[in-house]
């Protein structure tokens, strides 16, 4: 009886050291693929006057470090492109009164596409105005972008605002990304639109025009996000461009909002209507 109980006992023990052996292989494996992310400070701006808060807020941008050869490596070692959180390398937004105590944000995508996709480095990080008079009338911009990508780039948009109640900032904008052959505006109720929106305008590659090139002439795609009194903007709708508009084998900066801007008014209009 005891040589049987000192059997059983011993089996367990093997059980949980098997376990245990099993377990520390798997966590080694995963970390084995991390690769060691080194990161940068690209800009801070303080906050604290413009959302008037009562600690000394500010926000920085982290950008990743040699980027091109993360680039590299990644190309040769798509498996193991992952950083210690086991998620594809990203740039590091940080909120903070203390700069010991950072609250930071991976800036990548996972809403306004399929498939999620992280964003290296900052390409701009501003204040905006958002509204003339409400309750968030400021933002923090952030335009991320990622340039792992044969030709071109993609950008990241987000907008964050500060939320008294919970003593932070949220995004408050949806995720969202879009190639270089795109444009925004964020309007604030101003004379050119009297509303609170973003407007996105993206160009539209007719793949079955075979005149149509990656950089001539598209139809454009423009989204537009209205600011809600909750402070977050939603998405209204889209629609399509009856033109074609230049693009980069033809101009420098590409220009559709401005020219489509009755058009933005009259779609907004309609769909106020609609609600």
């Amino acid at each position: 009886m005891k040589t049987f109980s000192r059997n059983k006992l011993l089996w367990h023990i093997e059980l949980r050291i098997s376990v245990v052996i099993i377990f520390l292989i798997i966590f080694l494996s995963t970390f084995a693929n991390a690769i060691t992310i080194e990161y940068k400070e690209a800009k801070t701006i303080p906050l604290y006057e413009t959302f008037k808060t009562k600690e000394k807020w500010h926000a920085t941008a982290y950008d990743i470090k040699d980027v091109e050869k993360l680039y590299e490596y990644c190309g040769k070692n798509p498996d193991k492109c992952k950083d210690e959180n086991n998620l594809p390398p990203a740039m590091k937004l940080c909120f903070w009164h203390d700069k010991n105590n950072q609250i930071c944000h991976r800036v990548e995508d996972r809403v306004d596409s399929k498939d999620s996709g992280s964003f290296q480095t900052v390409q701009t990080m501003k204040i905006v105005e958002l509204c003339k008079s409400c309750k968030y009338k400021y933002g923090l911009m952030v335009l991320a972008q990622n340039w792992g990508f044969a030709s071109g780039h993609l950008d990241a948009l987000s907008i964050w605002t500060y939320a008294k109640n919970e003593n932070k900032f949220i995004n408050n904008f949806p995720s969202v990304r879009f190639s270089e052959q795109t444009e925004y505006k964020i309007f604030s109720s101003n004379k050119e639109l009297r509303e609170s929106v973003v407007v996105i305008a993206r160009a539209i590659w007719n793949l079955e025009d075979k005149n149509e090139t990656r950089y001539s002439p598209h139809k454009f795609e423009i989204t537009i996000h209205r600011l809600k009194k909750n402070g977050y903007y939603q998405r209204i709708g889209t629609y399509v461009t009856k033109k074609k508009y230049p693009s980069y084998d033809d101009v420098d900066k590409i220009d559709v909002i401005t020219p489509e801007i009755e058009n933005i008014k009259l779609f907004i209009t309609a769909k106020s209507m609609m609600n």
